[in-house]
């Protein structure tokens, strides 16, 4: 039971990051490139920099999005093997067949 309450802690944390942070990051690229196509040039060197970060943010997201699906799928399973341990007719106290 204790890895099924830690999995599910993770893809709510997960969750909570990507639903936060994703509109967040997603303006800040639409910003920078509006910047780099419509600034002057010693503007354009700063958000160049601020483009690299948004990447960063990006592919943060992204391998946050990844666990996410890793941390659903690991759920899943557990949810199988513990309604397997019911129908075997295993009494399952705390999440572990006694």
């Amino acid at each position: 039971m204790r890895i099924a309450e830690v999995i599910v802690v993770l893809y709510w944390v997960l969750f909570t990051i990507t639903k936060e942070f994703g509109p967040r990051v997603s303006r800040a690229e639409r910003a920078a490139r509006y910047d780099l196509n419509n600034g002057p040039e010693e503007q354009q060197k700063k958000v160049r920099r601020a483009v690299l970060r948004v990447k960063a943010g990006k592919a943060a997201l992204r391998v946050a999005g990844w666990l996410k699906f890793t941390a659903a799928v690991l759920l899943v399973a557990w949810l199988f093997w513990l309604i397997g341990a019911l129908m075997a007719g295993t009494y399952v106290i705390f999440g572990v067949p006694v």
